[in-house]
């Protein structure tokens, strides 16, 4: 299908990504949390009745960053530095031959140690 209609294929990436675009500025905003304001009216109730509008108020609120949505966010933008699992390289060549050395002493295969 994608190839008998390459423009319809087309236009479904380009919602895709549209999308994608959508839920990653929602993401970075929540991470480094945003204000807004919010709007209320109260309505009172007339003599007859009647509903009339009488007081509308307009607060400003704050919601803070979110350690969730940064820890995703580092998680997938920097994985050498974020990711769970941590590899350590050793290049200290005393250090290795001890630990082989070890496993001979304690019967291990010491290519087994490395």
């Amino acid at each position: 299908m994608k190839t008998e209609f390459p423009a319809f294929t087309a236009l479904l990436k380009k919602g895709k990504d549209y999308a994608d675009n959508l839920v990653e500025n929602s993401l970075f905003k929540r991470a480094m949390g945003y204000e807004f304001e919010e709007t209320t009216q109260e309505v009172r109730m007339g003599k007859e009745g009647e509903a009339t509008p009488s007081i509308i108020r307009k607060v400003k609120k704050h919601v803070i960053p979110d350690t969730l949505a940064q820890i995703f966010w580092l998680k997938n933008r920097r994985p050498e530095s974020w990711r769970d699992k941590q590899v350590v390289e050793h290049e200290n060549n005393e250090f290795m031959q001890a630990l082989k050395e070890l496993g001979r002493e304690e019967g291990l295969n010491a290519d087994a140690v490395k």
